[in-house]
């Protein structure tokens, strides 16, 4: 998977690093626009996913594991989140996190072209995680 931590993202978590701001509680979302991520993006860069039985998962904070292996340091999602469609077709090619307040905190593209969910609907699960190598970037 293509993972990414956007410029205006990074500094959103230093904010939320040094008490500047609280993010508020995360959301998982999925996006349905044929989009390569890049340091300039923002939420309005993805189209999120929409009707046939979607919906965003809002992220638990105590629900975060947290490792170091190798100078890498990772905050996984203790539990795979399903999304359920209840119908399609409907293309997917990444998640995103926003916060509270609607910015996104990071994006990852899907590691195959793309997910397609056909007529009868179908599941996407996903393991949030976000990573930092020792020297302090994504």
């Amino acid at each position: 998977m293509s993972f990414l931590v956007p410029d205006a993202s990074e500094i959103r978590m230093l904010q939320f690093v040094t008490g500047d701001d609280a993010p508020g509680i995360l959301t998982l979302r999925l996006y349905v626009n044929n989009k390569t991520p890049e340091d300039s993006d923002t939420v309005s860069d993805y189209t999120e996913a929409s009707g046939f039985g979607y919906s965003a998962i809002a992220l638990n904070a105590a629900n975060w594991d947290f490792t170091t292996v190798s100078g890498v340091s990772t905050a996984t999602y203790n539990s795979v989140q399903t999304f359920t469609f209840t119908s399609g077709p409907v293309v997917i090619y990444g998640y995103y996190v926003t916060d509270g307040g609607g910015n996104l905190i990071w994006v990852q593209r899907f590691s195959v072209a793309s997910v397609t969910i056909p007529a009868g609907g179908g599941d996407i699960d996903i393991t949030p995680y976000l990573g930092l190598n020792s020297n302090g970037t994504s």
